[in-house]
This record gives structure tokens, C-alpha cells and sequence, in this order.
């Protein structure tokens, strides 16, 4: 059986620090939705924290989940990128 691994993946099985531009390739709609935004402007006004919300399909939070510790009180867009492309999907 052949499988083929996201750089991200890859990464972390190695032990190499994972890359929020992996996420570029691995996951193109992440990518162009969240990431690429956060990047290109300035989210200074809006509340951007270390934290994942996880959605389900009808739109109601299932989970809130930290990136760093205590991750609700820091802001900084990119180690934010960061940081999010090493939470598990």
C-alpha cells in the first residue's frame, strides 16, 4: 500500500520544527481562508489569541483549545500561524 504524508506530518515524525507555510500544500483552503489573511492584514483589532475553536456543522463550539499556555491572553500573528499548524488535525 502506498500512502503519501503532509510535510507538516512528515515534520513532526522527524523531529523538525513544523512550518506554518507547510500548510500551503497540505491543506490549500486553510491556507487561503485563515492563513494568507492573517498574514496579509492587520489583525491587530481583532482579537486574535492562541486559541483553535473547533465547530461542528450546524455551527455550535465543540471545543476550545489552547496553542500555547494560557493562550487566550497573548496575541501575535505569527507565532500564532505558527503555533496552529502544530495542533493535530
Amino acid at each position: 500500500m502506498r500512502a503519501r504524508f503532509t510535510r507538516s506530518f512528515l515534520a513532526q515524525i522527524i523531529g523538525l520544527r513544523v512550518n506554518y507555510r507547510y500548510l500551503e500544500q497540505d491543506d490549500p483552503d486553510l491556507y487561503l481562508n485563515k492563513v494568507k489573511f492573517i498574514e496579509d492584514n492587520d489583525v491587530d483589532n481583532m482579537d486574535l489569541y492562541f486559541v483553535e475553536e473547533e465547530y461542528c456543522p450546524n455551527g455550535q463550539l465543540l471545543k476550545t483549545v489552547d496553542l500555547v499556555a494560557n493562550g487566550s491572553n497573548v496575541s501575535n500573528k505569527f507565532r500564532f500561524l505558527g503555533s496552529m499548524a502544530r495542533v493535530p488535525r
